[in-house]
Order: C-alpha cells, then sequence, then structure tokens
C-alpha cells in the first residue's frame, strides 16, 4: 500500500507513480491519498488508516 497525504510536502502524492514503479510486478499495490493530511498520516487521519489497513 502506498498511502499519502494530500498536503505532504515531504512525499508529495505526486511521487506515488515513481514509487509504484519501483515495486515488482507480482506485488500487488494500492495508492491512497487522504485529503487534508501532510506527512503524518497516521497521526493526523488515525481512524481512516486504520480502515485502509483493516482494523
Amino acid at each position: 500500500m502506498l498511502l499519502f497525504g494530500e498536503e505532504d510536502g515531504e512525499t508529495p502524492p505526486e511521487r506515488a507513480t515513481q514509487m509504484a514503479r519501483l515495486r515488482p510486478d507480482h506485488l500487488p499495490t494500492s495508492l491512497h491519498v487522504l485529503p487534508a493530511t501532510g506527512h503524518l498520516t497516521v497521526l493526523e487521519r488515525p481512524a481512516e488508516v486504520a480502515a485502509l489497513l483493516g482494523g
């Protein structure tokens, strides 16, 4: 899973394409961008992150 905050200045969502290309083809990869969220996604949006992780 690639998880980005929409407002992340350290790792902007635009990097997702580059990061996804580095993943081996046989590994499934999902991309999620949380709106109105910065770099600390798990601290800023704990419920949304937990839901994405299946918890």
